[in-house]
């Protein structure tokens, strides 16, 4: 026993030379000893040839003197005598502990490891770096891609089998592209079932001490639910940007529509006092006629702005949508350019829909117009048919929106630039538009949109880039006709010298509205305040039998002159003239002391009928 002994294990070489063999081992650590010479006796006594120099190297696990373990590494070699078998054993032991307590603090982080891994939700991997072999693979896998992890083992490409064909190539041109760096990868993958999974993948390499790439490890996660959250909250956004949209277009539209109907009521009302004022029928009646439909027109235009961006109800009628149709084709053929052909194919006994006539007329002209711009540049064949259409149940399971029944199917066709799907999947977003900035303002289709939803239907679209799009709009046909029938025409309603109050701070209303009051056979004073009308009031309380009072004023609104003359003259009749609807809930006017609200701009019929109906109210039954 050599002298370093006693630094190994605390034993001098003479205490260890008188102790037994056994002394200082672990019971194991002697039989497995004792088994190991015992196996090479019997191969030294089979008579078969060896190797004179062979060694033997073993791990032993043994005390020191003071009770302590140690690991030590024992290399033993036969010392043979002349005639070539074992006489003695030559032995080499060094100390190994600290290698032991490396490995089996290694072992212990392994085994964390491998528990972790068998519980996580996530797919822990580990492959050669050419991918042609997998070590390792976490039991999640079978979760996930829904077959067991031994196919892997036996098909390392097996997860290149599973990937969804679209992508494929892009995983693969980045994994090509990473060369041994770290790579985060989304893609689908298609199970065995059917299913497709979105999957967020790692992927990690791993380098020896010389630099050289020796394995590809990483970290899988289905991420599907987390997908279908992040849509939901795209969808959301979209829905609350839309939102925002659609009340910036109401703070807009409400900023402007009284100037702007202020402006339309001088239109109409002194068109209208032009036509009284010229004898016979002359040609320039006909004009002035035409500047009255365009002023009507725009008047129901600044009405659906308002309506559609408070997404408030209009009132709705039996609509022979064939009429429009033909009206606003009739409108059209006279603007587009003759490299546009307009074909046509109406179907007059297709029937009716509950709806504003003016909505209907939307949806035609902004369809038309649409499919005009997108011919602009070369030319082409706008397309527009009206049918009766029967949607069976396999139909409307296709689209969600309608239900089994007999359909109105407007369709509008252009042979024009097309679209791509990115295009149709925000073509009825508000705002948004193709075409040049300032000259498109992207609410066309969104208005259609919102229309056409609001009264059962739906919009299908269908494109073809460079081939041209069809949209189908679906009208829900509304089966009682019997109400439908032109509008007779009415005696307007004349005065009998009653002493009306009209208040307004616009001197254009004041005159055109006085005197289209004193033709209707009414006595007119005019004021320009609410302040100044409370005023006129005080001084002769009985010679007004009618206030009629803008809404929109300085110092004193029209609601707020209601409420105050409520209070001092509860007796005189209000009429209170705006150009919002905000004051009326159904049929019923909501401002206190306002016995009708005429909204802005009014013809001369509407304003005479309605000053009929409030001075001659019909009696009631007891």
């Amino acid at each position: 026993m050599s002298p370093s002994v006693w630094y190994l294990t605390g034993h001098t070489p003479e205490e260890c030379l008188g102790l037994p063999v056994t002394h200082g081992i672990t019971d194991d650590t002697f039989q497995r000893l004792c088994s190991i010479l015992s196996e090479e006796q019997t191969h030294e006594e089979s008579g078969l040839p060896c190797d004179p120099r062979r060694s033997k190297i073993i791990e032993v696990e043994q005390f020191r003197k003071d009770g302590s373990k140690l690991w030590t590494e024992l290399s033993v070699t036969f010392l043979r005598d002349k005639s070539g078998r074992p006489a003695h054993i030559l032995g080499v032991t060094r100390d190994i502990s600290a290698r032991k307590c490396a490995e089996l603090a290694l072992r212990e982080s392994e085994a964390r490891f491998r528990k972790i891994a068998e519980v996580s939700p996530a797919v822990f991997w580990v492959t050669a770096p050419d991918g042609s072999r997998v070590f390792y693979v976490s039991p999640a896998f079978e979760k996930i891609c829904a077959c067991p992890c031994q196919s892997l083992y036996n098909n390392p490409w097996l997860w290149m089998e599973m990937l969804h064909p679209e992508d494929q190539e892009p995983v693969l041109f980045k994994l090509r592209k990473s060369r041994g760096r770290e790579i985060r990868l989304e893609y689908r993958i298609i199970r065995a079932d059917g299913s497709i999974r979105w999957i967020r993948n790692r992927t990690s390499p791993v380098f020896n001490d010389e630099g050289e790439l020796i394995l590809l490890s990483g970290m899988a996660e289905d991420v599907t639910d987390l997908k279908k959250a992040e849509e939901e909250r795209r969808l959301y956004e979209s829905r609350l940007n839309r939102a925002q949209k659609m009340e910036a277009i109401g703070t807009l539209a409400g900023g402007i529509a009284h100037d702007f109907n202020n402006i339309l009521s001088a239109i109409i009302g002194y068109t209208e006092l032009t036509l009284d004022d010229i004898p016979g029928r002359s040609p320039v009646c006909d004009h002035l006629e035409e500047v009255l439909k365009a002023s009507e027109r725009a008047k129901d235009l600044v009405k659906q702005i308002l309506a559609f961006s408070r997404q408030v109800e209009t009132e709705r009628s039996p609509v022979k949508v064939y009429l429009i149709v033909k009206e606003a084709l009739k409108l059209l053929r006279s603007s587009l350019p003759s490299t546009i052909r307009i074909m046509q194919d109406i179907d007059s006994a297709s029937g009716a829909v509950l709806a504003d006539p003016t909505h209907i007329h939307q949806v035609v002209m902004n369809l038309c117009t649409n499919a005009y711009q997108a011919m602009a540049d070369r030319g082409g064949e706008l397309t527009v048919s009206l049918t009766l259409e029967h949607v069976d149940a396999a139909h409307a399971a296709a689209h969600p929106r309608i239900s089994e029944g007999d359909y109105l199917t407007l369709s509008v066709s252009d042979t024009g630039c097309g679209m791509d799907h990115r295009t149709m999947e925000q073509i009825f977003d508000p705002f948004f538009t193709t075409r040049d900035k300032g000259t498109g303002t992207g609410l066309g289709l969104a208005t259609v949109h919102g229309i056409v939803t609001k009264l059962g239907g739906d919009v299908v679209v269908s494109s073809v880039l460079g081939q041209g799009s069809t949209f189908d709009v679906y009208l829900p046909r509304f089966r009682e006709e019997k109400g439908i029938t032109p509008q007779s025409l009415t005696t307007i309603p004349q005065g009998c010298g009653e002493h009306i109050l009209l208040v307004d701070d616009e001197e254009t209303i004041l005159q055109f509205t006085t005197t289209m009051l004193k033709q209707l056979g009414y006595e007119v004073a005019t004021t320009s305040s609410g302040i100044s009308a409370l005023e006129v009031l005080a001084f002769e309380p009985g010679r007004f039998k009618l206030v009629i009072t803008d809404q929109i004023m300085p110092q004193m609104t029209g609601a707020q002159l209601a409420a105050a003359l409520q209070k001092q003259h509860p007796a005189l009749p209000v009429i209170l003239m705006t150009g919002y609807s905000e004051f009326i809930s159904g049929d019923k006017v909501v401002v206190p002391g306002v016995s009708r609200v005429i909204e802005k701009p009014f013809s001369r019929s509407s304003l005479a009928t309605t000053i009929f109906e409030v001075l001659h109210p019909e009696p009631r039954p007891f």
